[in-house]
């Protein structure tokens, strides 16, 4: 727990600015453009952000290995977003959207992993 203490009140303050932020945006648009399916909408991509920016910091405990913070950030990523593409509509819940979605999370967290570990990587404090 101590490895966290230093991200802690920067990830909880970060997390909820960003849920504000797509609340604010979901709001307006479901008051002002009378469109709640899509207010709906952003706010489930608020809520994948949220995940994004909760988690991110993994990353920086370098008493880690990477092999941790990736399974570690990947299990947490995965709490949030199955989650949100079945209850958001985007995809409806059987066998092959199920292997979809798991397909879609592993090409994209893969590319961005990977993307981040180049602009990243000797950057360890």
């Amino acid at each position: 727990m101590a490895e966290f203490r230093p991200y802690i009140k920067w990830t909880v303050l970060r997390v909820l600015g960003v849920l504000l932020a797509f609340g604010i945006c979901s709001l307006s648009i479901w008051k002002f453009n009378d469109q709640p399916s899509q207010a709906w909408q952003t706010l489930c991509a608020g809520f994948i952000a949220a995940g994004v920016a909760g988690t991110w910091n993994i990353y920086d405990i370098n008493s880690w290995s990477l092999r941790k913070r990736t399974l570690v950030h990947s299990f947490y990523m995965a709490l949030v977003i199955f989650p949100t593409l079945f209850i958001s509509g985007w995809f409806s819940f059987n066998l092959a959207n199920i292997a979809l979605a798991v397909g879609i999370f592993i090409l994209t967290g893969g590319i961005a992993w990977t993307i981040g570990y180049i602009f990243f990587r000797g950057k360890d404090a």
